[in-house]
């Protein structure tokens, strides 16, 4: 969490809708979507919410066929997937987990609670069967069966909390037998702040125990954990919303370290709100300048680094993101007036044309399902 929730929904209900000259796309701005996308196989699964209530939608790119809101979720959700399978996560308030299969046409197969006032925030799997559970309001992680949430048990975090007995356990990354875990550590008695320092922890998936933790450079670890590779995964740390001081940031699990800054908020033009790898050694962040105002920019760091522009908008209109291969790129527009999955086409330079979906109520966080 980066923001106190009441001024999150705030911003996202109210934000303007004026897009930054130059960068007017519609549903017909380009012929490259004329006959679909070239995603056959795969399908964007995105929750939905006008922070009232929640749905889901499912969109398939090939034929530009839309299911608009044809599953319930909470107003405040999110979604994994793994093994074919689509995890919502309703956060707190509901407490659970929503399992949805898209070989049975996207029908919702099991719910399990993961405990009253738990606040869970993401899922990560190992490659014995078991998923991991962050949970904001309580200082562990669950562990369960992800079929049917049968509890094996729970990793203990209150040794690594902050004064008010909560460490704010975001992100989860699974990478060999290693659980990496954001511990955001906020001061809850003010508004959330990022007054602590902010940790990765590193946990042993047989011992269920924290070896150890990654002092961040940077505080407040807001988007999910993205590993490169066994030595190397990146972080987007916010700081405290309103300054530039957050950034992308390099850790080592293997030597238990941070590298410091791929990229800094500074470079990146506001807060990190949103942060996806497009291909090896290329991302996408969506920011928040200091007015609120949300915008796309590509990154690279394969060869050499670049910030390239490719969308704003004049509002908190941008949510999170999601990139389907082989390359296309997937943003939750909120803009009142429209709103949709605004789909850029990657493939083409120097700025990429987009079309807009229209998925029902707002979307607010897509994710890939490659169907079995």
């Amino acid at each position: 969490m980066k923001l106190p929730w009441l001024m999150t929904l705030f911003l996202l209900s109210v934000s303007c809708a004026e897009t930054a000259p130059g960068n007017e796309t519609g549903e017909d701005a380009s012929p490259l979507f004329d006959a679909g996308l070239d995603a056959s196989g795969s399908t964007l699964f995105t929750v939905t919410t006008d922070f009232e209530t929640g749905s889901f939608s499912v969109y398939w790119p090939a034929t530009g066929e839309v299911q608009k809101d044809i599953g319930a979720a909470h107003s405040d959700a999110v979604a994994v997937t793994h093994g074919g399978l689509v995890y919502v996560i309703n956060r707190l308030g509901q407490d659970n987990i929503t399992l949805i299969d898209p070989s049975k046409n996207y029908s919702p197969v099991a719910q399990y609670s993961t405990g009253p006032g738990s606040n869970p925030q993401d899922m990560a799997f190992d490659s014995e069967g078991m998923a991991y559970i962050s949970l904001y309001d309580k200082p562990e992680i669950l562990i369960v069966e992800p079929g049917t949430g049968k509890t094996s048990g729970t990793i203990d975090l209150a040794s690594w909390a902050d004064a008010d007995g909560l460490p704010e356990t975001s992100g989860l990354a699974v990478t060999g037998e290693r659980l990496l875990a954001a511990l955001q550590r906020l001061d809850r008695k003010d508004l959330f702040k990022p007054d602590n320092t902010s940790l990765v922890a590193l946990i042993d998936i047989r011992t269920r125990k924290v070896d150890g933790a990654i002092e961040l450079q940077a505080r407040n670890p807001f988007t999910d954990i993205l590993v490169e590779s066994a030595d190397r995964a990146l972080v987007g740390c916010a700081g405290e919303f309103g300054k530039m001081d957050g950034q992308i940031e390099i850790i080592d699990p293997e030597a238990g370290k941070s590298l410091g800054p791929l990229f800094t908020e500074e470079e990146l033009g506001g807060d990190i709100d949103d942060f996806i790898l497009t291909g090896p050694g290329q991302g996408a962040v969506v920011a928040s300048d200091a007015s609120f105002n949300t915008r796309v920019v590509l990154l690279s760091w394969k060869d050499k680094k670049s910030v390239t522009e490719i969308y704003r908008t004049e509002g908190y209109n941008l949510a999170k993101s999601a990139f389907l291969p082989p390359s296309y790129l997937a943003i939750s527009d909120r803009t009142i007036e429209s709103p949709g999955l605004r789909i850029f086409d990657l493939s083409a330079s120097p700025t990429p044309p987009s079309v807009l979906i229209d998925v029902g109520l707002p979307p607010y966080c897509p994710v890939v399902v490659e169907l079995q």
